[in-house]
C-alpha cells in the first residue's frame, strides 16, 4: 500500500499578523481545518488530491494562529494554485504556547486500497460503528467492495493507532469511492 505525499501550503503574512494559507497547487482540497482550530509550524492542514493522487497538506514553518474561516461547504472544494484556503489569525502572546497537539497529530483510518466504502453491512441497517462509538483491536468499520467483492476494514492496532481509539467523525460517505491510503475516519485516543 502507498501512502500519500506529503505537501507543503504556501503562506503570505499582512501587516496585521494574519497569515493566508494558500493552495501548492491545483487540485481537490479536502479534509479542512475546522474555524477556531489552533495549528502550529508544520501542522497538517488537510490534503490536496492531484489528478487522483491524495498528498497530506502542512503548514509551512513559519505559519501558526488560529484558524478564522470557516471550512468550505463542499466535501471536496476545487482550489487552483495560490488560492486562499484559509486564514490564521495570530495568537495573544499568553496563547503562544497554545496546545501542541495540531492536525498533524491526528489519528485517521485509511483506506487499505481503491474501492467504493460501505458503512453498513446492507441497505437499511444500521452502520457497523456510529460516530462516538469506541473502536478496539479487530472491530469492522465497514467494507471495501472491488469488482462486487467486499473486504472487511476493521481497525488494526498498527500504523500509530492506539489500542483503543473513539471515532470522532467519518470523512467519507457511505457508498463513496475511495482511493488508496486515502482517510475514511477520524479518531481520537481513549
Amino acid at each position: 500500500m502507498s501512502l500519500p505525499a506529503d505537501l507543503h501550503a504556501l503562506a503570505e503574512t499582512d501587516d496585521e499578523g494574519r497569515v493566508r494559507v494558500l493552495a501548492p497547487r491545483p487540485g481537490l482540497w479536502v479534509d479542512a481545518p475546522d474555524e477556531g482550530d489552533w495549528l502550529g509550524p508544520g501542522a497538517r492542514c488537510g490534503h490536496l488530491v492531484v489528478l487522483g493522487a491524495w498528498h497530506r497538506l502542512f503548514l509551512p514553518t513559519e505559519a501558526r494562529g488560529r484558524v478564522a474561516t470557516p471550512p468550505p461547504e463542499a466535501r471536496r472544494a476545487p482550489v487552483g494554485h495560490g488560492d486562499t484556503l484559509f486564514v490564521l489569525e495570530p495568537l495573544a502572546e499568553d496563547l503562544a504556547a497554545a496546545p501542541e497537539e495540531t492536525a498533524a497529530a491526528r489519528l485517521e483510518v485509511r483506506a487499505p486500497q481503491a474501492g467504493r466504502f460501505w458503512r453498513r453491512p446492507a441497505p437499511g441497517e444500521p452502520p457497523f460503528v456510529a460516530e462516538g462509538d469506541l473502536l478496539e483491536a479487530a472491530r469492522t468499520l465497514g467494507l471495501l467492495e472491488v469488482m462486487k467483492t467486499f473486504q472487511p476494514v476493521r481497525y488494526e492496532v498498527a500504523g500509530g493507532l492506539p489500542p483503543s481509539a473513539r471515532l470522532l467523525r467519518w470523512l467519507v460517505t457511505d457508498g463513496e469511492e475511495v482511493a488508496e491510503g486515502q482517510p475514511l475516519a477520524e479518531l481520537a485516543e481513549e
